[in-house]
């Protein structure tokens, strides 16, 4: 299947297109992949030696071989099948010392998959809380006084078995400075435990952090993480 019956109202992209800034490239990108029922992702980033961004590729979600998510303890197996299944889609940006504009330089518009009706509500990245539910978390984040026993339907150690008033998985970001005292620093309410999921979180992370990854990242050893972060953290 290919995307190139995208509608009018978002536009095309080709070979030759240019944006001033790579925001710039990855929002008009995002936009596209939004609007076609696709998922966009970082597949890979090459700077020159001043730190400047001099080429990016980005690829569909569904990109990449399968990975196992097997673990030698079978206690903590995650059944959860693999978003991955070589789709072809992935297009190449870059930006030459000698422009001060970013081009498109090659692109595969096609896909091995059904595109994704409404997006924004079955696509995790593009997904966003209900009006009422960013109300209630407003609530709790104002009120973070309170007692455990006040708090408990939002704040539930266990995220794995979705028993939050949400009935959603909790995922924190948690950071030690210098004195060894802990701080989270995010946190973030999702309805699966995918790497595609994952990859959103982290990728929200570092734009709140203008791209500055964290030196380490400990987890609970879930293969999801793992991979999202691969992904996004080390292409960062």
């Amino acid at each position: 299947m290919t995307d190139e019956s995208i509608g009018e109202s978002i536009g095309d992209i080709k070979v030759g297109d240019s944006f001033s800034t790579w925001d710039d490239a990855e929002i008009k990108l995002n936009q596209y992949a939004k609007f076609a029922g696709f998922s966009l992702r970082k597949k890979r980033v090459e700077a020159d030696k001043d730190g400047v961004v001099r080429r990016r590729t980005f690829e569909c979600s569904f990109s990449g071989k399968p990975v196992s998510n097997q673990v030698i303890d079978i206690i903590h197996q995650r059944e959860r099948a693999s978003k991955k299944i070589m789709c072809p889609w992935h297009i190449n940006l870059t930006k030459p010392k000698s422009s001060i504009e970013i081009g498109i330089t090659s692109i595969i518009k096609q896909h091995n998959h059904s595109m994704i009706a409404d997006a924004q509500l079955y696509i995790p990245k593009y997904r966003r809380l209900s009006d009422n539910v960013i109300e209630k978390i407003n609530f709790y984040v104002t009120k973070e006084n309170m007692g455990a026993k006040q708090i408990y339907p939002l704040l539930v150690a266990d995220n794995t078995c979705r028993t939050n008033w949400f009935d959603m998985y909790l995922t924190f970001l948690v950071i030690i400075d210098n004195n060894t005292k802990s701080h989270l620093v995010a946190q973030c309410l999702s309805e699966d435990e995918t790497i595609e999921s994952y990859e959103w979180f982290l990728d929200c992370f570092l734009q709140a952090t203008n791209d500055n990854p964290p030196v380490c990242l400990f987890s609970d050893a879930d293969p999801a993480l793992g991979h999202a972060r691969n992904h996004v953290i080390m292409l960062n």
